[in-house]
């Protein structure tokens, strides 16, 4: 393996002066602006294991010469500076890129739009984080990403005035800011960083609870397959973020008995029927999550795991209460599988409470019905539960929102991140 040495320590600066200026027309004054980088051409920059270019490039129609505040629309027509990255390294590594707002500006950043590869930001939304330049006055990270062994990404990078500055907001005022790419080697395994900070006292699964944090559930077969332990995010947590692709995020569930990292989608990919009865196996919404993940390039880095299709009867009795007595362990039938569905144990132990509004971060994921893997009661031929409320309705041919689930081989690399929202643990499959 090959060391990447120093990386993080690693600068590649662009520079971006956004200067607006006062001009009369037909009785109305605006502030417009110009934009001229201090880089021009093509420049290379070489390290260890990056390869980073840099180019300004012309797009099509509107430049930032001389325009007043624009919409979005016309803002991602304007002229863009690319970024290609090249990893030329045998190991995955990941790279933040950050907005670092010089000691000089006037302009707030409520007034500013960026754009990377054409996703749409207003500054002010996005994360601060530590500027690393001393004559800038604060950063933000508007773009993080993963490079797999060998990998490039090419990055656009455009600026706009918002539509929304007013007069007295935008005149007179400049904006002056540098970009800089900070390149992270990886890596940590992903379940030791998640194990950082346990909680090994019972939870309180009444209505009322405020657990928030990661659980485990061990040394009781009645509770976790064979006993074995499992560790599980609990409450309205906000260091269960993850992402590997640049583009989806997803949540962390548990870690399962056999080690093996369970997440589920943050956001779903349609919606299905569950089938004609409570049997997972064959059903439509096994077929629909199939087709979905044959569409995905995620076999590298993910694994077929256990799912408990439960079709004992016994979900609604254990569950649907104010004081429910959820398991891990499976008594009915064990499946292996490559993507499947949460369970409305596992939805129970992240938190969900029946007819309550107990904290958690499934609760605040989803936003309608969702089908689990756990029949309600009555055995193979009832209608499955189903969270948010974990109760059920309608039955299992009434069209419901899918998160698919599915599980992260156990010794799976964090390349970068910290759990949380802003800054989603980012993996490489490599």
């Amino acid at each position: 393996m090959e060391n990447i040495r120093n990386l993080s320590n690693k600068k590649v600066v662009i520079t971006s002066i956004l200067i607006f200026i006062l001009i009369l027309a037909i009785a109305f004054t605006y502030a417009i602006w110009t934009s001229n980088f201090t880089q021009t051409g093509e420049n290379v920059s070489n390290y260890d294991c990056f390869d980073i270019t840099f180019s300004e490039n012309n797009g099509s129609g509107f430049t930032l010469s001389n325009q007043i505040p624009i919409t979005d629309a016309q803002g991602l027509q304007n002229s863009y500076y690319s970024v290609t990255i090249k990893n030329t390294c045998n190991i995955g590594a990941s790279y933040n890129v950050v907005l670092n707002k010089m000691n000089s500006s006037t302009l707030a950043d409520s007034h500013v739009k960026i754009a990377v590869n054409s996703n749409v930001s207003l500054l002010s939304n996005l994360p601060s984080v530590k500027t690393s330049l001393s004559s800038a006055s604060s950063a933000r990270n508007i773009y993080s990403g993963v490079l797999s062994a060998r990998g490039t990404a090419t990055l656009k990078i455009q600026s706009w005035m918002d539509e929304n500055t007013s007069v007295a907001e935008g005149t007179n005022k400049s904006f002056t800011y540098k970009i800089t790419i900070d390149a992270i080697s990886g890596g940590n395994e992903l379940a030791k960083l998640i194990k950082k900070n346990v909680i090994t006292s019972e939870p309180n699964f009444s209505a009322n609870h405020t657990d928030k944090g990661l659980y485990v559930q061990k040394g009781d077969s009645t509770k976790s397959i064979d006993g074995k332990p499992t560790y599980y995010f609990r409450g309205n947590v906000d260091n269960n973020y993850l992402k590997f692709d640049d583009r989806t995020i997803w949540r962390i569930v548990r870690i399962n008995e056999d080690g093996t990292i369970r997440i589920i989608k943050a956001s779903n990919i349609g919606t299905s029927v569950f089938g004609s009865n409570a049997l997972y196996s064959g059903s439509t919404i096994e077929t629909y999550l199939n087709n979905w993940i044959n569409t995905t390039d995620y076999d590298v880095g993910i694994t077929e795991s256990t799912f408990c299709n439960d079709v004992s009867g016994t979900g609604w009795g254990r569950l649907h209460t104010s004081s429910p007595n959820p398991t891990f362990a499976c008594s009915s039938e064990l499946l292996k599988l490559k993507v499947g569905l949460i369970t409305a144990d596992e939805a129970v132990y992240a938190g969900v409470v029946a007819d309550s509004s107990s904290p958690s971060y499934l609760s605040g994921l989803v936003s309608h019905w969702v089908y689990t893997m756990t029949n309600s009661g009555g055995g193979r031929d009832s209608v499955n539960m189903m969270f948010v409320g974990l109760g059920y309705q309608y039955g299992n041919t009434a069209n419901a929102e899918v998160y698919p689930v599915i599980n992260l081989k156990a010794d799976i690399t964090a390349v970068g991140g910290d759990g949380t929202s802003s800054n989603p643990y980012l993996i490489s499959f490599e």
